[in-house]
């Protein structure tokens, strides 16, 4: 779903970082979002990270990954569970 919008915009990608922090009681989301973000502005669009330094951030974009299939999951098993139930 686009929202009526032609892509992303960062802050609604950090919104749903909160929002699923707090769903799921999991403050480490926050901090992996923080530093995932750190790494995308400086490594990748500012480009002043070593690739070392940019390699630091990937457990955390991990982290991210799995807990968004986690999430990805629940709500898909829902949605398959109201759909055979009526």
């Amino acid at each position: 779903m686009r929202l009526g919008r032609e892509k992303w915009s960062s802050w609604l990608l950090g919104e749903a970082a909160k929002s699923i922090a707090d769903e799921l009681n999991e403050q480490k989301v926050l901090e992996a979002w923080a530093i995932a973000y750190d790494v995308h502005v400086w490594g990748f669009h500012e480009a002043k990270y070593s690739i070392e330094r940019v390699a630091v951030g990937l457990k955390y974009m991990e982290l991210l990954l799995n807990t968004a299939k986690r999430v990805v999951g629940k709500i898909g098993s829902r949605a398959i569970e109201a759909h055979t139930s009526t």
